[in-house]
């Protein structure tokens, strides 16, 4: 493999790498994203359950307390229903994300094993042409010897 070649193949690899570690960095970030979106559906619906507990317990409400304590219940709902439509989203991405990665490691890996098998190639040519050359020293020095002796 000429040395125009190698470095071809080499920048290549290069951007290929690059591409793979961006690829891993966005499905770290997807998935702190998807937690981040778990973590805040869990407070959400832990602190629904703490304000539905504290209802519990109070046998005495006022007419208008009770329209708030509603609404807001109502509101909790809706914040933890718009919460699940997030980490559903979120869960999604990092499929996607994890595609993307897996797809960004099969080029790096194929590329760098066409590298390998065009420097195997050219290895065994290398070889084969070393070869070629002292078999031809070889029937030449035993020309030579039969001349002159």
């Amino acid at each position: 493999m000429s040395a125009l070649d190698q470095a071809a193949l080499d920048i290549v690899i290069a951007r290929a790498a690059e591409n793979h570690q961006a690829a891993e960095q966005e499905l770290v970030r997807a998935r702190a994203r998807l937690q981040s979106a778990e973590a805040t559906f869990s407070t959400l619906d832990n602190y629904r359950g703490e304000y539905a507990n504290k209802l519990r317990g109070v046998t005495h409400f006022r007419t208008d307390s009770l329209g708030n304590y509603h609404r807001f219940l109502g509101r909790l709902s809706l914040a933890l229903h718009s919460q699940k439509h997030d980490i559903v989203q979120a869960g999604k991405a990092v499929e996607l994300q994890q595609k993307d990665c897996f797809e960004s490691l099969r080029k790096l890996k194929a590329v760098e094993l066409l590298r390998n098998r065009r420097a195997s190639v050219a290895q065994a040519h290398a070889k084969r042409q070393e070869q070629k050359q002292s078999d031809e020293f070889a029937t030449r020095s035993v020309q030579h010897n039969r001349r002159y002796t």
